[in-house]
């Protein structure tokens, strides 16, 4: 995001209608690439992630998103050695 017109870039987590905030930057961040991890937890079902952004049409501005990853997204294995917490199922 570089640029006097660069406003704003917003980064949604989307289950049917419903839209939820998850990531959100204003103005100019120079000329380097930023990185941001957003982290949204276990979902159960389908969803989208939106991206939007605005900029200013009578200004200079550039906004661009490269490498996105969803890592983790595994459901965790159980214990292998067979002995839970009081608080765990078994």
């Amino acid at each position: 995001m570089k640029g006097n017109g660069t406003q704003l870039l917003r980064a949604y987590h989307q289950e049917g209608t419903s839209r939820t905030i998850i990531f959100e930057t204003m103005g100019s961040k120079g000329d380097k690439w930023q990185v941001a991890d957003i982290p949204i937890g276990r979902i159960y079902g389908q969803f989208n992630i939106v991206i939007g952004a605005r900029k200013s049409y009578t200004a200079k501005a550039d906004i661009a998103i490269d490498d996105i990853r969803l890592v983790s997204c595994d459901i965790p294995q159980p214990p292998t050695s067979g002995s839970c917490s009081s608080n765990e199922y078994k």
